[in-house]
Order: structure tokens, then C-alpha cells, then sequence
């Protein structure tokens, strides 16, 4: 593994929970609004690089939160995705999408970056119908 790739793994081993807490704390909103704060700069349009990135930091993400000793939902893989990328200037959009299925509908959450699906299969987008925005109710359970 390169350096920064465990760089990366480092980070999400300590962003994890703290996504998780921050979200049952205060919502997807308000915690997307809290960590866009922080950022500098607009990010820039996106490149091939940009989404070679995104598929990257996506791949690590993923591996870390399936090796927890509890598990990291989708929201809160996703939401690292999206901060880590986004500290590194690149355009990544935080998607959040419904599929209804009886009763309850299921809610899943991905990163994408100009358009392509970074941190889940490819067609994930066509399963789920994603929101404009973040939202959330407070019955939602993600996968």
C-alpha cells in the first residue's frame, strides 16, 4: 500500500465514528453544513484525475468501514468520501437516494464526482432515486 493510501486509511479509521456521532447528533444537514464550513476554496471542475481520486479514496473508505468492529453505513462511508475528497479540492457530491420497496423504503447513500459513482457500483444511481438535496427523515436506516 502507497503512503498516502495509508494516510487515507488513517484518517477514515478517525472519521468514521465521528460521522456516525455527528450524524445521530445533529443530522445529515446540519453535519454537511458544519464540515462545508471548514472547507477553503470552491472546488475545481472535475478532471479524469478527479474521479480516479474519488475511486481511490472510495475503495479505502470502504475497506476500513467494513472492518470495523462495528459497522460503517453507507451514510457514513459516504460522508468521509465526500469531506476527504472535497479537503483535496476536488467537486465530489454527496447523493443520498430512495427505492421504494413496500412499507418502509430502503434509503442508500454515494459519493459522486462529475456524474460517476465513486464509492458503490456504478449503476447504484439507476436502483436508487436520488434526492436534489440531503434529506433525511428520522425513520431512515441506511444499509
Amino acid at each position: 500500500m502507497r503512503p498516502a493510501d495509508l494516510c487515507t486509511a488513517a484518517e477514515a479509521t478517525l472519521l468514521l465514528p465521528a460521522a456516525g456521532i455527528a450524524v445521530k447528533l445533529w443530522g445529515v444537514q446540519r453535519t454537511q453544513s458544519y464540515l462545508s464550513a471548514r472547507l477553503g476554496a470552491p472546488p475545481a471542475p472535475c478532471s479524469a484525475a478527479a474521479a480516479i481520486e474519488g475511486r481511490r479514496i472510495g475503495r479505502l473508505v470502504n475497506k476500513v468501514g467494513g472492518r470495523w468492529p462495528w459497522r460503517a453505513n453507507c451514510l457514513r462511508r459516504s460522508l468521509v468520501v465526500w469531506w476527504l475528497l472535497r479537503r483535496k479540492g476536488v467537486a465530489a457530491d454527496l447523493r443520498i437516494g430512495v427505492r421504494p420497496t413496500g412499507a418502509v423504503p430502503d434509503f442508500h447513500a454515494w459519493v459522486e464526482v462529475g456524474g460517476s459513482v465513486v464509492n458503490d457500483r456504478a449503476d447504484i444511481k439507476d436502483e436508487f432515486s436520488a434526492f436534489d438535496r440531503p434529506i433525511l427523515p428520522r425513520t431512515a436506516s441506511f444499509d
